[in-house]
């Protein structure tokens, strides 16, 4: 039972809940031990296992569990009892007939002091022998325990081969996992469906009256392998089939955009792991790496800039060993910077945008 009120799911004890004869839910209090009325769409009830509507609790698993879990327990009752009766022997003493009690006593202390748990004593001449039934076959407790053990996995899980070490054979082990996960989905989608149609839908039309119901279901299948589904898609491409992009979206995430046909010519085969194809242009029906020119045009301008950035950095060095701190430095250095001639390097930035921009205009032109 899940209480939905004051902004919260809370898990509440089963026990507190009941139904009246109206099928109406009902919770024990201590006030009113018989049960109070609940408001309605505040609490979740889910029930399952039942094959009628007039069940309103359901059957649960203990419903199939319930001899499974008795002979097992009663099995391994039996079975103790069998290992102490066969598991150590029992002292027997004879005595005369005619001894006295105080002597019969004492030869069943004696007994008792090399035996802790039991002995007998009779007279002599007398025979005790155990009686055994008699019977055929191999059963025994162990047989019994394991295959109560083999029902109860069968009832909670559909399969036993998730729980024996036992290899299974001709594909035995992977058809038993196949229906406990078809278990698990199913058991999966009955919550899923029960949530939709009451949690859901109480949220949507108390926040966004008339608004369409959302559907809330449980992914339970296993993720594929994204580098084998691209091995079969390149293989479906290859005959002659391409994906759409609503499936590249669905299947591998991310985000994507159809390639054109223009873009069907870049030799993005011929391209480094860490480079990318639109750093490529043609010219003349050849394909050449923007930024190679762009590099070289930009290395021919620095190896120039020494000439200019020198004389306008040693005096900004000199002032930083002459002072004592930090900041004398930064209260002189507007002065200094507002003395130094920046023409030169004015002229040279003009000159690298300049080259930019023609640079550019050729190549937005090709």
């Amino acid at each position: 039972m899940l209480d939905a009120s004051r902004g919260g799911v809370k898990v509440r004890d089963r026990r507190r809940f009941g139904f009246a004869p109206d099928m109406s839910l009902r919770l024990r209090t201590s006030a009113n031990p018989m049960g109070e009325v609940l408001p309605e769409k505040k609490f979740w009830h889910f029930a399952t296992g039942s094959d009628h509507d007039d069940e309103p609790y359901g059957l649960g698993l203990a419903h199939w569990l319930y001899w499974p879990v008795f002979f097992k327990r009663s099995g391994v009752k039996f079975w103790l009892i069998f290992l102490e009766k066969f598991g150590s022997p029992t002292a027997v003493g004879e005595y005369e007939p005619g001894t006295s009690q105080e002597d019969q006593d004492k030869l069943l202390s004696a007994l008792q002091a090399i035996q802790t748990d039991s002995a007998i004593i009779h007279p002599k001449g007398m025979m005790a022998t155990l009686l055994e039934a008699t019977r055929g076959g191999t059963a025994d407790y162990t047989e019994l325990y394991d295959r109560m053990d083999a029902a109860i996995a069968r009832v909670t899980l559909g399969q036993t081969a998730s729980t024996q070490g036992s290899p299974g054979k001709l594909g035995n082990d992977d058809l038993q996992g196949d229906v406990r996960a078809d278990i698990v989905k199913a058991d999966a989608d009955l919550v899923c469906m029960s949530f939709n149609a009451t949690v859901v839908k109480w949220l949507v039309e108390w926040n966004f009256p008339g608004a369409a119901l959302p559907q809330v279901w449980r992914k339970c299948e296993d993720e594929e392998d994204a580098n084998t589904t691209s091995e079969r898609d390149e293989r479906i491409s290859k005959m002659g089939f391409k994906p759409t992009l609503k499936y590249i979206q669905d299947t591998y995430g991310g985000e994507w955009v159809e390639v054109n046909s223009s873009d069907k010519d870049t030799p993005t085969g011929q391209v480094g792991d860490a480079e990318f194809a639109e750093n490529y242009r043609r010219v003349s029906g050849a394909f050449i790496k923007d930024t190679d020119e762009l590099d070289a045009l930009a290395a021919g301008m620095a190896s120039d800039w020494e000439r200019v950035t020198d004389p306008l950095i040693a005096p900004i060095v000199a002032l930083a060993a002459e002072v004592s701190s930090f900041a004398e430095f930064q209260a002189r250095l507007p002065d200094l910077i507002q003395d130094m001639d920046t023409v030169q390097l004015a002229e040279m930035l003009a000159q690298g945008q300049f080259a930019a921009r023609i640079w550019g205009k050729v190549n937005a032109e090709d």
